[in-house]
């Protein structure tokens, strides 16, 4: 599949790296400067590519947002048609001096002003040193949560979260994203096995939150 990661920092370079070893073709995009983009790509390796964020997001077929909070709407800027656009969105609220109040979720907040993507939040749970070490194989199995409203960006999900290394659960659509989302999330910075996660995802279908958030407390490591 043909990714584009705006943004390169340490999850948006991890996942580049991770991605790309398993066969995806990754471009990575959004700086301040264009040699030291191209370095970065050069130094993960893999066929992995460093272009503009507009040529990046034209030849995709999957984009993974994760770029600081602060430069989102500059990074929208320069991608200019997201429209039916998959986009993974792993960022998070936070600025120089810390949480931004947004009124509501992140993932409500950000297909606000990416309308007509197919959006899917996660990646955002976890620090990179984390995922680099589940793709390296430790800490196995370890389920990651997902929320998207979108069937066909759901196959999508599944696919990219397990290549990654994880067990893909997905928890719902886009109005229990909160539930993943720092600081506050119930499932925010706990592990889960994936048949624990699972129940705690069936319970949240359900809408039985008392019963989710039970059993997140209950099975968190």
């Amino acid at each position: 599949m043909k990714i584009a990661i705006i943004g390169a920092g340490n999850i948006g370079g991890y996942l580049a790296t991770q991605l790309s070893k398993v066969g995806h073709g990754v471009t990575i995009c959004f700086t301040r400067n264009e040699e030291k983009l191209k370095e970065r790509a050069s130094k993960i390796g893999n066929g992995v590519q460093g272009s503009s964020v507009r040529e990046a997001v034209k030849k995709s077929e999957l984009v993974i947002l994760s770029t600081r909070w602060e430069d989102i709407d500059a990074a929208l800027l320069q991608a200019k048609d997201l429209s039916d656009k998959i986009v993974i969105d792993a960022t998070n609220q936070y600025g120089a001096t810390g949480l931004i109040d947004i009124g509501t979720s992140v993932a409500v907040f950000n297909q606000a002003r990416m309308p007509g993507v197919k959006l899917v939040r996660t990646f955002n749970m976890f620090f990179a040193t984390y995922l680099s070490e589940v793709g390296r194989g430790q800490h196995r199995p370890v389920a990651m949560f997902f929320a998207s409203e979108d069937k066909y960006a759901k196959e999508v999900a599944t696919q990219i979260i397990a290549d990654i290394g994880f067990e893909p659960v997905y928890l719902g659509g886009l109005d229990v994203a909160k539930f993943i989302e720092m600081p506050n999330g119930m499932l925010v910075g706990k592990i889960y096995r994936p048949k624990q996660a699972q129940a705690i995802a069936k319970a949240v279908q359900q809408g039985d939150l008392a019963l989710a958030s039970q059993l997140a407390k209950n099975v968190s490591e």
